[in-house]
């Protein structure tokens, strides 16, 4: 979809929106589905929609586990289903920050 089209801009704030209402902001920052940082990295509403706009929404992030949307645990042998949303799936709860000086 061209990325500069009206339904792709609909798209992203319709996507934010749903976030924002599934309560997945981690410190007034939500994870980037963008294609370069793959839901593994968390920044302000606004720097993530310019990435989603700059670079793209990684088109195989189908199931919105880390925005809101359910999971359904498949792995459960008894036959029952459960499910969860972000704030319960959310493994990290910190903002990343820069590890340079754990290297040195």
């Amino acid at each position: 979809m061209d990325r500069r089209s009206f339904e792709y801009e609909n798209g992203v704030n319709s996507f934010i929106d749903f976030a924002q209402k599934n309560e997945c902001l981690v410190n007034d920052r939500i994870r980037c589905p963008c294609l370069r940082c793959g839901n593994m990295k968390l920044f302000e509403v606004n720097i993530m929609k310019d990435h989603l706009f700059f670079h793209g929404f990684d088109e195989t992030y189908e199931r919105w586990i880390w925005h809101g949307e359910s999971v359904t645990n498949e792995m459960n042998n008894i036959g029952r289903s459960t499910s969860s949303t972000c704030a319960s799936v959310n493994i990290e709860n910190t903002v990343e920050k820069d590890r340079m000086k754990d290297l040195v």
